[in-house]
């Protein structure tokens, strides 16, 4: 089985040195896994070339079969862990970066208390690339919100509010609710939760109220952008909880009509989430009330 692990990074990461790096491998070790892999299967799975790393047609062929194997054997090490009191095993999560810092963070720290063997691969990205990951089994966990969540099982978790961010000094600061009408002429920076808009939920309140927004700036990173309005740069609209952590000088207002997150927890189905994840979700969903 450590021969399809070593395939599945090197293609993750695109580098047969990096994946024997995660591994804990030489880099000879792995190339004689993937040779033997090879060898055993009768076909060329990889080819290397000064353009990179990519898979032979056959190896396209067998890659979900190799997956699906790999998905299988993990899915028996978590459930044989279980047996033994959940001494090994590894949960992959995908979060955004306020979700991590905030939620996941306190919850781990917790869960390592009571379950020391267990480790963890966390990646952050928007909604729509954390649930293709989930979809696809290269993550096991995924934060987003409701619309993002096609296709998969999804257990609500917690909503917060978005709000308008204006500079200090800006004329609308003095009035306690804003519509989006009263910022379609102002530069606006965009949050970006998702390739596809339908992910994002200031983009579909702007939809909902017919406003064009003036965007001047699409970001993945609150902060960088908390730090532009602070300069007064322009506005923009953004999670009650990211505004609350952060220390930039700025005025946060609510919406004529409310906008609300609804954070929720994705995964393939039941029947295929490893014990270990399974018992990571119900200790989460247990503690929900303790998360801000």
């Amino acid at each position: 089985m450590q021969r399809y692990k070593a395939l599945l990074k090197i293609l993750d990461s695109g580098s047969f040195t990096r994946a024997a790096e995660e591994l804990g491998y030489s880099q000879s070790a792995v190339s004689k896994m993937i040779t033997s892999l090879e060898t055993e299967l009768g076909v060329q799975l990889i080819q290397r070339s000064r353009y990179g790393i990519r898979l032979t047609p056959e190896g396209e062929d067998l890659l979900p079969y190799i997956r699906n194997t790999q998905a299988q054997q993990e899915l028996l090490e978590t459930a044989a862990a279980d047996l033994q009191g959940l001494a090994a095993g590894e949960i992959r999560i995908g979060a955004f970066a306020s979700i991590s810092k905030d939620w996941l963070a306190p919850i781990m720290e917790a869960f390592w208390r009571d379950y020391p063997g267990i480790r963890f691969e966390l990646m952050q990205g928007d909604y729509s690339t954390i649930s293709d990951l989930v979809r696809s089994g290269h993550l096991d966990i995924g934060f987003v919100n409701m619309e993002s969540t096609a296709g998969l099982s999804a257990t609500p978790l917690k909503s917060d509010e978005l709000l308008l961010v204006l500079p200090q000094n800006h004329p609308l600061a003095q009035k306690e609710r804003i519509s989006l009408s009263e910022i379609r002429n102002e530069r606006f920076f965009m949050i970006r939760s998702g390739e596809q808009s339908a992910y994002n939920d200031v983009a579909e309140a702007f939809r909902k109220e017919g406003v064009v927004p003036h965007i001047v700036l699409r970001a993945y990173d609150d902060y960088t952008i908390l730090s532009l309005v602070e300069r007064g740069c322009g506005v923009s609209i953004l999670s009650e909880k990211i505004i609350r952590d952060a220390s930039f000088r700025v005025v946060a207002r609510p919406l004529a009509r409310p906008v609300m997150r609804d954070i929720c927890i994705i995964t393939r189905s039941d029947r295929t989430v490893p014990v270990a994840c399974r018992r990571f979700i119900r200790f989460l969903l247990d503690r929900r009330d303790t998360l801000t």
